[in-house]
């Protein structure tokens, strides 16, 4: 029993991997709902009940958010609305002081999942996963420890990948205007060679 506790965690250290490569927020938003649903199931047979209630509603949330990230709408009211479900829910399923870490985690991620930019997603979910570390390793959860270390990681090398692709992309913006202003002085010349001298 405890090794399939441990696999259906495993699933959502796939998944939450697999989010941070992506750079488009609504792919993100889909694997890390898939990642906190398989951590959900998982709390349950753990018995951490306010990692299952963070979980569930995460991943409620994340569906919300990429809906309104899609259409270019406003995320501020549904941060406010999912910060406060989140205390409330924390203070309802209250298993003592190990409980802020999961209402700390998923408040932190309530307000960088809301933001637009993959790369402030990816950033501010970083103290996130400390906090969900902690509590994965005092609840147990071999797995959850293992996601939020892959996830710090994951997030260090997509940064480090994109922000490559990027630089790279605009150094060879630059070098083809810089050919095509080269191309357009010596057509110029062409140009000026071909006129006659006036007498």
């Amino acid at each position: 029993m405890d090794i399939f506790i441990q696999i259906i965690g495993f699933i959502g250290v796939a998944m939450a991997i697999i989010s941070f490569q992506s750079n488009k927020h609504r792919v993100i938003m889909i694997f890390k709902t898939a990642s906190g649903l398989a951590f959900a199931v998982q709390f349950i047979f753990l018995g951490a009940y306010t990692g299952v209630v963070m979980n569930v509603i995460g991943s409620i949330r994340n569906i919300v958010f990429a809906r309104l990230v899609s259409k270019n709408k406003s995320t501020t009211p549904a941060i406010i609305l999912f910060s406060v479900i989140v205390v409330a829910s924390g203070v309802l399923t209250w298993e003592g002081a190990i409980g802020l870490l999961a209402i700390t985690g998923k408040l932190i991620t309530t307000v960088s999942y809301g933001m637009k930019n993959a790369s402030a997603v990816r950033l501010l979910t970083v103290p996130s996963c400390i906090c969900w570390v902690i509590y994965d390793a005092m609840g147990f959860s071999i797995a959850g420890v293992a996601t939020e270390a892959f996830n710090l990681v994951s997030i260090v090398i997509a940064e480090v990948r994109l922000r490559l692709s990027v630089r790279r992309s605009a150094e060879k913006t630059a070098d083809n205007e810089k050919t095509l202003r080269s191309e357009r002085m010596a057509l110029q010349k062409c140009k000026n060679a071909e006129i006659p001298a006036g007498k």
